[in-house]
């Protein structure tokens, strides 16, 4: 026990440091470190938990609760952390309804084609043909 509250106590000292960060509204990269710093404590309590379940007879479900909420930690700071690699613009977008479509956009000078189109009146009037 005289080395279990000390990792217990700095996992709780971390994970108050990130709820402050929250309310302050810090930047994603200051955030992305505190997370990892966070992650790192509660690995460390459950590397503990793990390594010493029959020593200090901790229950089975215990450990494997731990274990789970230390994954979705990691999962979090990764999704958290990644997206802050992205850049201030983001992920870029993804296909635009007229890409899904086959629809070409809106004409300009780039994208346009001489021929037969529905208001192409150089040619003639659609309807007489």
């Amino acid at each position: 026990m005289n080395e279990f509250v000390p990792l217990r106590d700095a996992a709780e000292k971390r994970a108050n440091v990130l709820k402050g960060a929250v309310q302050r509204k810090v930047e994603r990269s200051e955030f992305c470190k505190l997370f990892k710093d966070f992650a790192a404590a509660e690995g460390k309590v459950v590397k503990f938990m793990s390594d010493n379940q029959s020593t200090c007879h901790i229950p089975p479900q215990a450990v494997t609760q731990v274990k789970a909420n230390h994954d979705r930690t990691v999962k979090t700071r990764d999704n958290i952390c990644a997206a802050g690699a992205a850049g201030p613009a983001g992920p870029p977008p993804g296909p635009r309804l007229s890409d899904e479509l086959g629809v070409r956009g809106v004409a300009g000078p780039d994208n346009t084609t001489p021929g037969r189109g529905t208001f192409d009146t150089l040619t003639g009037s659609p309807l007489g043909r």
